[in-house]
């Protein structure tokens, strides 16, 4: 499985806010994408209700 996340910004201000401030957006959501990631990783892994059904 692969997660990607991308941000495209709407205008020349927004990307250069964005580039500006890369390093706070990453301080700020890097434990969301770790838990996210984990959630993820975890539901990959169990069998789905479907499969059990058959």
């Amino acid at each position: 499985m692969t997660i990607r996340i991308s941000l495209i910004p709407s205008s020349w201000l927004y990307a250069l806010y964005v580039k500006a401030f890369k390093w706070a957006i990453r301080l700020i959501y890097d434990e969301q994408f770790k838990q996210f990631r984990i959630y993820t990783e975890a539901s990959a892994s169990k069998p789905s209700l479907a499969r059990e059904a058959e």
